[in-house]
């Protein structure tokens, strides 16, 4: 109701930035994958890694030890510890659910800009 159309440019009805950077990180992101399964590693284990690694370097900025939980309650070697296959992939849908939601709302957040 009452909204202003506001008349773009011919600059701005074709700006495709918004798509190119998309279209990198959705790349980026296959390769990262495919090149897992071609070193014959497991993706949990290099998802696990990479989530530590992140967890250190803010914990460092923090001054509090990599070895805590993380702020769900669970710590970055639990999905090793579990020896349920259904519960593993409950858990790395919930992963991938979160985030995708994140992926999502920031590009919701660029493309209000």
């Amino acid at each position: 109701m009452g909204k202003k159309n506001k008349s773009l440019t011919q600059a701005e009805i074709w700006d495709d930035s918004a798509l190119l950077e998309s279209w990198d990180e959705a790349l980026e992101e296959y390769k990262l994958y495919h090149s897992i399964h071609a070193r014959g590693e497991r993706i949990e284990d290099v998802l696990r890694s990479a989530e530590a690694a992140d967890l250190e370097s803010s914990n460092k900025k923090d001054g509090i030890s990599a070895a805590r939980d993380l702020t769900d309650g669970t710590k970055t070697d639990d999905l090793e510890d579990v020896q349920d296959e259904a519960l593993k992939n409950l858990m790395m849908s919930w992963y991938y659910a979160g985030y995708y939601t994140g992926l999502y709302e920031s590009q919701q957040k660029v493309v209000r800009k």
